[in-house]
């Protein structure tokens, strides 16, 4: 391992604190759907989110760099669209 390498455990680790975050984000939108208050195209967008943070966090306990970094995208993808143009 070279001196400036993070190791893959990290972003494991670091995945799970996404995980819950996204799924805390899809329980609590669910409970704005069921009020009204927001549209099932928010809840479609956590629950894509949460599939490719848990993805990212299989592949970095893993050390499948390509697929986790893939998933990672993809993810920041849904949070991007989720906070810029839903929320």
């Amino acid at each position: 391992m070279r001196n400036k390498q993070i190791p893959m455990k990290l972003f494991g680790f670091v995945g799970l604190v996404v995980t819950a975050f996204c799924i805390l984000g899809y329980m609590i939108n669910e409970e704005a759907i069921s009020a009204q208050a927001a549209s099932p195209i928010n809840n479609w967008v956590w629950g894509m989110t949460t599939v490719f943070a848990l993805a990212f966090t299989i592949c970095a306990f893993l050390k499948q760099k390509r697929f986790a970094i893939i998933s990672f995208s993809l993810m920041v993808l849904g949070m991007v669209i989720y906070f810029g143009f839903l929320s």
